[in-house]
């Protein structure tokens, strides 16, 4: 502002000294003055204010979208660390229910420990949603899979259902997470069953076979 200020002052001697200067005499005083930037002078005080008030608002506006970049850019690596636990989760429990309900079953003990590493990422989508699916994993822990006879088919495809259930649960909710990469599951009753239909009807199970995670499909979207 000093500087803008030394410039006008500089300006103003030189209209003095120069034949404009003695135009402008004769033009009149006003204008002569206008010309000269002498209001600058006099103005100093208020107009340094103006400017280190403009100054301050750049200042504010350029701090507040910088806030608001860094709450976009959080919000977004949250919602990809959300969808990159969806999916593996998801992708882990269609593996099981693939393994379980083969035949010839061969008797895998089934390691759901990449599951239990994300239940902390699944609990920022919703806490319910990871109690719920650790509880899968403790249903389907259940089962003593080493053991089970190839001829145990209700038990494997039973187990295999509830696999199936619970990845298509975590699909739909991959697909739909908010911006944040959390997800309203507490109130969560209407997902399409979409593939799940034929998943079940290819282990010759009923709905009823899954419970309780029946409850989270509306199965009037079954068709």
């Amino acid at each position: 502002m000093i500087t803008v200020f030394l410039l006008l002052r500089a300006l103003s001697i030189y209209i003095d000294w120069c034949p404009l200067g003695r135009c402008l005499t004769i033009i009149g005083s006003d204008f002569r003055d206008l010309l000269k930037f002498e209001w600058v002078e006099k103005y100093q005080t208020l107009l340094g204010g103006l400017a280190a008030l403009g100054a301050g608002a750049f200042v504010l506006l350029a701090a507040r979208h910088a806030t608001n970049d860094a709450r976009a850019t959080a919000s977004a690596i949250k919602r990809q660390n959300s969808v990159t636990a969806g999916t593996l989760v998801g992708a882990k429990f269609i593996d099981t229910a693939v393994a379980i309900s083969s035949t010839p079953y061969k008797g895998r003990t089934q390691d759901f420990s990449d599951i239990r590493a994300q239940a902390a990422q699944l609990s920022q989508i919703d806490p319910m949603l990871a109690s719920v699916v650790l509880a899968a994993v403790r249903e389907a822990s259940s089962f003593d899979f080493g053991n089970l006879q190839d001829s145990q088919v209700t038990l494997r495809h039973g187990a295999a259902g509830q696999c199936y259930a619970m990845a298509r649960i975590l699909h739909h909710i991959v697909e739909n997470l908010k911006i944040d990469g959390t997800y309203d599951f507490r109130n969560e009753v209407s997902i399409p069953p979409a593939e799940l239909v034929s998943n079940l009807g290819h282990l010759a199970i009923e709905k009823e076979q899954i419970r309780p995670l029946d409850v989270f499909f509306d199965w009037n979207k079954a068709g």
